[in-house]
């Protein structure tokens, strides 16, 4: 059994591709000095090394990694040496992906931030259409059996927080800072 302190990575998030096709305004993934990407074998090879180390989950995140023309065969790799893949992506062409690996894709992290498409449109995903292509491209990881998780940016956790823990029937989540976290007197807590 490998112990809790084992220095193997367990799970990995794998930059593979600086570029994006959109321009939000809050986005962390500048890569601004990125030169150049791995070449398809090397990258490959890593996904390999990282198998062989006892990674239990590769997710592919960018930049938009839907945009790196390799993504498919990666997630094949990684997913037939038994690791549990996931790729965070705001759909630009998952299907082509999924298209080009069946099964070989587990989780699908869907960067979505309102449900307005002004207010999409306003942080700089799409162009007024994200809502609605994200539903489509929701329905269809669905269809596939694709395990979906929603990637969002929290701007106000105090409004979000309020609404959840009013909403009927619903299990709430309050969100805030961590518990013992310096910067607040709060504690976040989450009630199922």
């Amino acid at each position: 059994m490998t112990s809790l302190l084992s220095p193997r990575p367990v799970a990995v998030n794998f930059h593979l591709w600086p570029k994006c096709n959109l321009r939000c305004t809050f986005c962390y993934a500048g890569f601004a000095n990125a030169r150049r990407v791995l070449a398809p074998e090397d990258a490959e090879r890593l996904v390999r090394e990282l198998a062989a180390a006892g990674t239990d989950k590769i997710t592919f995140v960018g930049g938009e990694p839907t945009l790196h023309p390799h993504l498919g065969q990666l997630t094949r790799v990684a997913a037939d040496l038994g690791m549990t893949t996931c790729i965070v992506t705001n759909g630009a062409r998952l299907v082509a992906v999924l298209d080009a690996a069946p099964g070989a894709v587990h989780w699908v992290g869907l960067s979505v931030d309102s449900g307005n498409e002004q207010t999409q449109a306003a942080l700089g995903r799409g162009t007024g259409d994200h809502v609605s292509n994200s539903i489509q491209i929701a329905t269809e990881i669905r269809r596939r059996g694709i395990r979906l998780k929603l990637n969002t940016v929290v701007r106000d956790w105090k409004t979000i927080s309020r609404s959840l823990s009013h909403q009927d029937g619903a299990a709430s989540r309050t969100f805030g800072p961590r518990a013992g976290d310096p910067r607040s007197k709060q504690t976040g807590r989450r009630n199922d």
